[in-house]
């Protein structure tokens, strides 16, 4: 950035890395992850939702698993994996033990010692895992009875400088996609979500989250200038992304050192971040199945 970022470039640089991580420090932030993903987006948007949101995608996951066979079953609470011999051999859920010939599990990384006995795994990969820092962020989403069309369908990023943050610039986003043409609100009204990126710590702050609302609302105030706002609402969250995608936080493989035994979501070491890395997650899971089981 020093030898290259002058004027608009310089702003890119400092945008782009801090947006596409969800962290502000941009000396965690590796510089490879930062082209990779500028690569990926070649083309196309930074910020898409499917037609009717992305429970369709869930939808129509499910439907497929359905038709070839599969079973969902909701709200069985998972109690623990049972594991033998350092292989991962069935789920218990309240009395029943059910087995199943491999386990995938979708949890935060850091949360899987809640259903699997932690003296299955080697100490240096399970003091590692337990360590591993995701990412935080405010999120806002703000209703609307109108909004000006030249806003329509269109995201603005913004950065705010020498704030007392880590990194000691926030940056954020904000998104006009989710309105009733593409059934993401209701008839005629509009929904604006916004973010503003911070540590996971930060995200635990009620002092610190009260600063990043009137940050963003500061920004939304110029690009809706006397407009009146149905209603809002405020969320913190501090498991933005399962595990950062930073220099200082090297997300794990897939397979686990236990046997049939794989970590699904954007906690491992896949391809983009967020939903695009969760999703990445499957396609490292079947090669892996697939080699192991010596099918091409």
């Amino acid at each position: 950035m020093r030898k290259y970022g002058k004027g608009k470039l310089k702003l890119v640089l400092e945008l782009f890395p801090r947006l596409i991580t969800t962290v502000n420090d941009l000396s965690r932030i590796s510089a490879g992850e930062t082209f990779l993903a500028q690569r990926e987006l070649l083309g196309g948007k930074p910020v898409v939702y499917p037609h009717n949101g992305i429970g369709k995608i869930a939808k129509e996951l499910a439907n497929y698993l359905e038709k070839n066979g599969g079973k969902i079953f909701l709200g069985k609470k998972v109690d623990k994996i049972i594991i033998e011999n350092g292989v991962a051999k069935g789920i218990k859920v309240r009395n029943e033990e059910i087995p199943y010939d491999l386990i995938i599990s979708t949890l935060p990384i850091q949360h899987i010692f809640t259903i699997a006995n932690k003296e299955e795994f080697p100490d240096d990969w399970a003091e590692y895992v337990k360590n591993l820092k995701p990412t935080g962020s405010l999120v806002a989403y703000h209703a609307l009875n109108d909004l000006d069309k030249k806003l329509l369908n269109k995201s603005f990023v913004f950065i705010e400088r020498n704030v007392d943050f880590e990194g000691n610039d926030v940056v954020g986003m904000i998104d006009f996609k989710m309105h009733w043409m593409t059934n993401l609100a209701p008839k005629g009204k509009y929904i604006i979500q916004s973010y503003v990126i911070c540590s996971p710590e930060e995200a635990k702050s009620k002092r610190k989250m009260e600063e990043l609302a009137e940050i963003l609302d500061k920004n939304l105030e110029k690009l809706l200038p006397n407009k009146k706002i149905e209603w809002n609402v405020y969320a913190s969250i501090w498991h933005l992304d399962g595990v950062a995608k930073t220099i200082d936080c090297i997300k794990p493989n897939v397979a686990t050192p236990v046997q049939d035994l794989y970590i699904a979501g954007d906690c491992v070491a896949s391809k983009g971040v967020g939903m695009n890395c969760a999703i990445d997650s499957s396609r490292l899971i079947m090669e892996e199945v697939k080699k192991q089981y010596g099918v091409e």
